[in-house]
């Protein structure tokens, strides 16, 4: 009688356990198979909430990329718009020598740009992330990044390059955007038609390239919110199994809970008329 005693007492608490934890397992005993089970759905989730959060950084960096892109690609056709402008013989000394100094004004946002900072680390800069890429060496803009690119894993078996080399894009003090704005700049300030003339083509071409980037960009960020969405999924499906088995069904469970409770009071009532134990009623009569 004692033991039935007990394990309906061990019966009533467990169930109230579950109640006011809202849990169906919280120990291996309990249920050992569903315990690996709860163990394995954790397990997956945060592998799986590890790859949102990479890909949701890697969607942060992408599109900041692009962002610049836009801004270092309308610098260009600003330029563009002012050497042709200057290109023709009606331009005299004074204009082009007022345009060089704007023209020195997009270089320095066009450096601005390319020395990007996202969360204190430079995005142009290759894997050298804490190094600031574009750099004064020798009287010149260098770059003294490298020509690495980060990886970011987006998928749960698959990751992708989500930046890009400043050289690149920008150039250095030899080639790229960068040596044609200082190209123009210079042959405004010496009154040289003809050398404007020449950087019309080469500015062309450097827009080219960055709109190129800039396509290639896109179709990566396209890619990763698809990811991102997948992957969000992913996770609702893996958290609905999860409550499945790790979570006490409150209706199903009070219902039990009812059932212990009488079944408690029953072995109580069997226990002292069996044992004939006096009641309270036997010490107030």
């Amino acid at each position: 009688m004692l033991r039935s005693l007990q394990k309906a007492t061990e019966r009533l608490t467990k169930t109230q356990e579950r109640i006011a934890t809202k849990r169906n397992i919280k120990r291996p005993s309990d249920d050992p198979i569903g315990f690996m089970r709860i163990m394995s759905y954790q397990r997956d989730l945060h592998r799986l909430r590890q790859t949102i959060r990479n890909a949701e950084s890697a969607s942060t960096m992408l599109l900041q990329g692009d962002t610049v892109l836009q801004q270092a690609g309308d610098l260009m056709l600003d330029a563009r718009n002012e050497a042709a402008a200057m290109s023709t013989d009606a331009a005299d000394e004074d204009q082009r020598l007022a345009v060089a100094n704007g023209i020195q004004l997009m270089i320095d946002a066009m450096l601005q740009k390319a020395n990007t900072k996202l969360g204190g680390r430079y995005i142009f800069s290759g894997h050298k992330i804490f190094t600031q890429p574009y750099q004064e060496v020798d009287g010149q803009i260098e770059y003294v990044g490298d020509q690495g690119r980060i990886e970011k894993r987006i998928e749960l078996s698959g990751s992708l390059a989500v930046s890009i080399p400043g050289s690149e894009i920008f150039g250095s003090s030899d080639s790229g955007v960068l040596k044609v704005l200082t190209d123009l700049k210079d042959a405004l300030e010496t009154d040289d038609g003809a050398s404007i003339r020449d950087t019309l083509s080469l500015i062309d071409a450097g827009i080219d390239r960055i709109a190129g980037v800039r396509g290639a960009v896109g179709i990566k960020i396209k890619r990763v919110e698809a990811s991102i969405s997948e992957l969000h999924i992913m996770e609702l499906s893996l958290t609905n199994e999860l409550s499945q088995v790790e979570e006490v069904d409150t209706v199903m469970e009070a219902g039990e809970y009812m059932a212990n409770q009488e079944a408690y009071q029953a072995a109580l009532e069997i226990t002292a008329s069996t044992l004939r134990l006096p009641s309270l009623l036997d010490y107030l009569s």
